[in-house]
């Protein structure tokens, strides 16, 4: 597993400008790393990136994790899966102040 010490964070696939509850997904996420590590947070491609995705055909606050060129995919039918993919992601995660470790779990 990488240590990361930028991690990018791709919401381009997601209606932030209609649904503006999208973009808390970023606030929170920047938060939680940087309080609990040495690794920056920031919109766009990074080191690693994680990707934001909607799938419709997913059931009702459902989610799924899976590896991204560079990075990983969060997939959720709306805002509650993909925050509760986000939490996933987070928990399973280590950190440090050198950065953060992101979890091999995927599913």
């Amino acid at each position: 597993m990488k240590l990361i010490k930028q991690l990018g964070v791709d919401m381009s696939a997601l209606p932030c400008d209609r649904e503006p509850i999208y973009n808390k997904l970023f606030s929170i996420l920047k938060v939680r790393v940087e309080e609990r590590s040495g690794a920056a947070v920031t919109e766009g491609i990074g080191d690693f990136t994680l990707t934001f995705r909607l799938d419709d055909t997913m059931a009702d606050e459902a989610f799924e994790i899976i590896s991204a060129e560079n990075g990983v995919q969060i997939k959720g039918r709306d805002f509650n899966a993909l925050m509760f993919g986000m939490g996933q992601l987070l928990h399973k995660s280590t950190y440090s102040d050198a950065g953060m470790t992101v979890t091999s779990w995927r599913g």
